[in-house]
């Protein structure tokens, strides 16, 4: 080595050595009941302006469910630690078909993810900020927190407020029934539950306001959302939250809500598929349960056999839906009856819950069962195929009204239009009545609903047919500042406006310019007024309350959506 190569060879090692000594000074430490937690941090540049914030990532919650923990109501964690606790990384996913994740997965998943805006760590008198829990989406089978589009760091550091995110159990893990001793159902329900009750205990400790907690969902995780707004009051869960976010989910979706009885005749031809059944297993219309015997034998199987199990077209075919194999139970002690029932007995739990609904204007994804549409006659199919998908005791006169609904005046030669329709019938059933309906339910007892119609489209986006479900989240968490080379400049304008409207609303900040929901009583087929949001938000008449009305009919929807 010559002398310049000496000299530069220093020169890199004493900047290298700076750099990781600058970096490991700055890294935000945290003190907890639990003992010290480290963290990491980041920046976003928007508008020339730099945006830090702290990330504390993988922090336990609960005990791992494992053992004779699986399938059971989730044991608060009470480990400790002297040294930093390495919060610097996702942990597992919870057991799911692998697919195409970005993260591992293992049955010892119960953790959650917290953010918030770079921090003065030496003064101790910063405000509280409010904070924003996201519970994620994905058909109660899929996703974690470490999910790209889930992590709240974007909306952390440019809103200035606390955001955390979680892990729960999936499919017949978190959603499975066998006995209300053994396996009492919608564990992953209290999951979320337990993380509220963390939230409480400990977000002051990352300058978080337990006092002002926003409960946010998309989907799956909307639903979830809305069934703890309305849960039984001994579990006390209105008391751990103050505001609500439901982007695209609704438990008035009554296809992705079953019965006990229902979930325990799923459960026991799972447990046969994986020779655990016994004779004494009591499946009946009024009584099912599994056995101690069954249910000890599941809870000694392989987690990776009964995801493989579970995955039956057997098991498919019980119960409501045809794609969600292991639902949210009703008959249960956190859900006694179904969903709307719940919510209609317990209306008076959110007089004072300021709620945000939202959905997109054209909901599904490309997907299979479309690529058929091309003619009218395969346009009927395709309306059988959705309607009895969500109403399996539907007669072929409702299915006939229903496709003379959405079909009279087609082109039968104008394919796009085909589709179109398709799709506008798809998001109606199984998205936007549910959400419509339910934000004019809640607007009976409160004057702080609202609901706005997403109908911006990326630039970069292909989608011929419109917005698609989940697109909210995307911008409303900063997905075009996280993947920069996918989204243009505009795409980045609407993520800054859609960010500002959740952050306003966790804040407590007015909506300008928004109409609260109401349901006209007098007139209930008069249009809904919604904020139809894009880079020019405004309010419109949403032209699908008619719709909707009949879609209350058919689910038998017990409440007065007209006189």
């Amino acid at each position: 080595m010559n002398l310049e190569e000496f000299k530069m060879y220093h020169i890199v090692y004493f900047f290298l050595i700076n750099i990781i000594v600058v970096n490991c000074s700055i890294r935000p430490l945290v003190t907890t009941r639990y003992g010290p937690i480290e963290g990491t941090t980041g920046s976003y540049i928007i508008n020339d302006q730099n945006f830090g914030y702290q990330a504390f990532l993988g922090i336990p919650f609960a005990e791992p469910p494992i053992g004779d923990k699986r399938f059971s109501i989730p044991v608060p964690f009470t480990g400790s630690w002297t040294e930093p606790y390495q919060a610097t990384y996702f942990r597992d996913g919870c057991m799911q078909n692998a697919g195409k994740v970005n993260f591992n997965i293992s049955e010892d998943c119960l953790y959650l993810n917290v953010w918030r805006p770079e921090f003065d760590l030496a003064n101790s008198s910063s405000p509280l900020l409010p904070v924003y829990y996201h519970v994620h989406g994905s058909a109660f089978i899929k996703n974690s927190g470490a999910t790209p589009d889930y992590q709240g760091d974007v909306l952390a550091a440019t809103q200035q407020i606390i955001t955390v995110n979680s892990n729960h159990r999936l499919g017949v893990f978190g959603f499975g029934y066998g006995s209300p001793e053994g396996i009492p159902g919608n564990v992953a329900i209290y999951d979320i539950l337990a993380t509220l009750k963390w939230i409480q205990d400990n977000i002051q400790s990352f300058g978080g306001d337990p006092k002002r907690v926003t409960l946010s969902g998309l989907s799956s995780g909307g639903k979830i959302a809305t069934i703890l707004a309305t849960s039984p009051s001994e579990f006390n869960a209105r008391s751990l939250f103050s505001r609500a976010i439901m982007m695209s989910g609704s438990s008035t979706d009554r296809h992705q809500i079953e019965s006990s009885e229902i979930g325990a005749a799923k459960m026991s031809l799972l447990a046969s598929k994986v020779n655990c059944s016994s004779q004494c297993d009591q499946l009946s219309k009024f009584n099912s349960r599994l056995s101690f015997e069954t249910i000890n034998c599941l809870k000694k199987q392989p987690a990776d056999v009964l995801l493989r199990a579970q995955n039956s077209k057997e098991i498919n075919a019980i119960g409501a839906a045809a794609e969600y194999v292991f639902l949210p139970v009703y008959g249960t002690q956190l859900i006694p009856g179904q969903a709307m029932v719940n919510h209609i007995k317990n209306l008076n739990s959110v007089s004072n819950l300021p709620m945000l609904f939202g959905f997109e204007k054209d909901e599904p994804k490309p997907f299979p069962s479309l690529e058929p549409v091309v003619t009218l006659e395969s346009a009927y199919n395709y309306t059988k195929e959705e309607v009895t998908y969500a109403l399996k005791n539907i007669t072929k006169d409702q299915i006939d009204s229903i496709f003379k609904f959405y079909f009279s005046g087609a082109d039968p030669n104008n394919i796009y239009d085909l589709k179109s329709r398709s799709i506008r019938l798809t998001s109606d059933v199984n998205f936007n009545c549910p959400s419509l309906i339910l934000s004019q339910l809640n607007s009976l007892v409160n004057d702080n609903i609202f609901l706005y119609e997403n109908v911006y489209i990326g630039q970069n986006l292909s989608r011929p047919f419109g917005t698609q479900h989940s697109d909210d989240q995307k911008f409303g968490q900063g997905a075009p500042y996280r993947e920069p080379d996918s989204f243009t400049s505009t795409d980045r304008q609407f993520s800054s406006l859609l960010m500002k409207i959740y952050g306003d609303f966790v804040k407590g900040i007015v909506l300008t310019d928004w109409i609260p929901v109401h349901l006209n009583r007098s007139d209930p087929s008069k249009d809904q007024t919604v904020r139809q949001l894009s880079l020019e938000p405004r309010n419109v008449l949403y032209k699908h309350q008619k719709a909707c009305i009949e879609w209350a009919k058919l689910f038998d929807y017990q409440f007065p959506l007209e006189n």
